[in-house]
């Protein structure tokens, strides 16, 4: 069912350049822990919190598919992918952000009756933004849009769901409530996920 006690701090540093023609570095922090409790310790509270940055060198600017945005179970629950994201000022499709900021609370509880066959409940709730200074094209002219850090762009979330760890790999349900949104975000309160857990 996964883990239950402890915790996790991951440093991820990339570069891309070698034989190709982007030319961009990102790195990446996060911390997550594991504290079970409860007569038989299998109600499981999960913290965690990551941050991530990207940027470009040699006067190259990151592709628009590595850019960050959030929304989806592993993400940013209650909204869609690429649902949360900086947008380009005419079209309004999401072209990423270089700066992300992401936390995450889950309890895991157990289904009376359903432990046996690795069915567990949780209950969650998620925060997060991205920001930071990106180039896009609108028409024949290239801008630079750029969207800073504030306190009051970070979304919120909460929500329920279930997860089974069937033979096949982990199955995740959740329903997902969006609490603070922003113009141009898109939702999704229903959430299937296959081969990955919350």
């Amino acid at each position: 069912m996964g883990a239950t006690e402890g915790h996790r701090e991951v440093l991820q540093v990339g570069i891309a350049g070698a034989g190709g023609a982007n030319r961009f570095w990102e790195a990446s922090l996060s911390s997550e822990g594991f504290i079970s409790f409860g007569e038989h310790k299998n109600y499981i509270l999960n913290p965690s919190i990551s941050g991530k940055y990207i940027r470009g060198y040699s006067g190259k600017d990151v592709p628009l598919y590595r850019r960050f945005s959030l929304g989806g179970i592993g993400s940013m629950r209650g909204f869609d992918a690429l649902g949360i994201s900086m947008r380009d000022p005419v079209t309004k499709e999401a072209i990423g952000g270089d700066k992300e900021l992401r936390g995450s609370l889950n309890l895991f509880f157990p289904i009376p009756y359903m432990q046996t066959v690795g069915i567990r409940g949780i209950v969650f709730a998620d925060a997060g933004l991205v920001w930071g200074s990106v180039s896009t094209t609108v028409g024949a002219l290239s801008l630079n849009v750029t969207e800073p850090f504030s306190m009051s762009r970070v979304r919120y979330s909460t929500g329920i769901g279930f997860e089974w760890m069937s033979p096949v790999g982990p199955i995740g349900l959740a329903w997902s409530f969006p609490i603070r949104t922003m113009a141009g975000d898109t939702e999704r309160s229903f959430e299937f996920s296959l081969g990955r857990t919350f």
